[in-house]
Formats: C-alpha cells, structure tokens, sequence
C-alpha cells in the first residue's frame, strides 16, 4: 500500500476505532462548561431563546417583517449560524487546546476533528430545543419539509470535521489564525442572511451567490421554514464539504511529521 495512502487511511479509521475518546472528551467538555450550575447544559437552550425573542423584536420592527414569520426566520438562521461559527472556530483550536496530551501520546487530527463535530452536534440539540417550540407555537406543527433539514446538518458536520482537520494543524503552526477565523466569522455574521432577507438584495448579489456560508445555512433554514432549498443550495453546500474534506486529508497528510514541533 502507498505509504501516502496507507498513512490517510490509518488516520480516517481512527474515526472508528477511537470512537470512545471523541465520544467521552466531547460529553465532557459540555458537562464542564456547564458544572455544577442549576440547568446545566440547558443554559445553551434559555440564551439562545431569549437572543432570538430580543432580536425578532427589534428587527422585525426596523426591517417593518411579521413578527411570527420574522422570530422563525431568525431563530432557524441563528440555530444554523452557531452550528457552523462552532465549527469554525472551536475547530481551529483543536489540536492547540489538547496539547498537553499530544506531547505525550499521538491522537490523529481525525479524532479530534470527530471530537469537534460531535461536540457541536450536541450545542445544536440543546439550540434546536427552543426552535422547535418556537415553531410549534406559531405554526401549530412542524412542517413536512423539516425533515429536510436532517441531511442538511450532516452535510454541515461533515464540512466542519474536514475544516478542522485543515484549520488545526495550521493553528499549531500559525498561532495568529484562531484569532483571524474568529474575526473574519464576525465579519460574516452580518453580511450572511441572518437578520435580513436574500429577496432584499438583487438574486445576482454577489454576497448572496458567492457566500458558501449562506447556502450551508440554507439546506437548514428553508426546511424548518417550510421550504425547499435551491438546487444551487445543494451543490455549494455539497462541493464546500467535499473541498474541506480534500484539504483536510491533504493538510494532515503533510502536517503529520512536523506537528509535534508545532506544539
């Protein structure tokens, strides 16, 4: 077997056969952050209803929208929105925050990447919660498309795991680039459909078509909201996952003798 070959697919099967380290580091950074406080994790869900009811307020009087149209919108966008800046940033942050083990055992970036993703995926159960209500509430059910929005998240975590298999290693080497996600996400919070509609600029908008952000937050979004992603959603949300799982296996491939000298 090519030792290029057989290097990326010892990493990608520790996925698998590690399963229990990323299973059991995730479960406990979200019982940590949260220990010994009344609700526990259930705090992620009370600050996330309460952004949502104080922006939709706000907004839907500046941007003149229907309150119970404009709350669904704003809370499918955030719920999206916090899932993919999770990602992002925790996920650059990956090998540089377990450092101290590194040094000591080799855990593939792989597992950490999987560390990530889950870790994420259950802050979303935690945000989807008052979403849910919320869409209940007003709509008196959810609608047939939602489950739509099942594959949609998939497609997001899997983009994210092959993210932070590139932003990791390089975090490691490049100290500097947490800190530049992190402002460039802040950035494209606001130029990213969130509080506002894509129908509010012209179709062609180059931050609507070109934004890969805005299309990963739509596979979710519209069937929450009752409606079909484009095709054109589909596509960039496919070939962004696709590209960052590429990246992802090339970056660790060449990352993976010279990362013990990062640390």
């Amino acid at each position: 077997c090519n030792p290029v070959m057989g290097g990326l697919i010892s990493d990608f099967s520790a996925v698998w056969k590690d399963w229990r380290v990323w299973f059991l580091l995730a479960n406990q950074d979200v019982e940590l952050r949260y220990r010994r406080s009344l609700l526990g994790p259930f705090w992620i869900s009370l600050a996330m209803f309460s952004l949502i009811l104080g922006i939709a307020l706000l907004y839907s009087q500046i941007f003149e929208q229907p309150f119970r149209d404009y709350v669904i919108f704003i809370g499918t966008g955030l719920l999206v929105w916090t899932l993919i800046s999770g990602l992002l940033t925790d996920g650059s942050q990956a090998v540089t925050e377990v450092e101290r083990y590194l040094r000591a055992t080799r855990i593939p970036t792989t597992v950490l990447a999987a560390r990530n993703a889950y870790r994420s995926s259950l802050i979303l159960i935690h945000n989807a919660l008052p979403i849910l209500v919320l869409i209940l509430w007003i709509r008196h059910g959810l609608p047939l498309t939602s489950l739509l929005a099942i594959p949609g998240v998939m497609i997001i975590l899997v983009f994210g795991f092959g993210a932070t298999m590139v932003l990791a290693p390089l975090s490691a080497r490049f100290r500097d680039l947490p800190q530049l996600i992190a402002s460039v996400m802040q950035l494209m919070f606001f130029i990213t459909p969130l509080f506002w509609r894509p129908s509010q600029l012209a179709t062609d908008h180059p931050v609507v078509q070109f934004n890969p952000l805005h299309h990963l937050v739509e596979i979710v979004r519209q069937p929450l909201e009752g409606h079909l992603p484009t095709p054109t959603n589909y596509l960039v949300a496919i070939g962004v996952a696709v590209a960052a799982l590429l990246l992802g296996a090339a970056t660790i491939q060449l990352s993976r003798k010279k990362m013990f000298f990062w640390l």
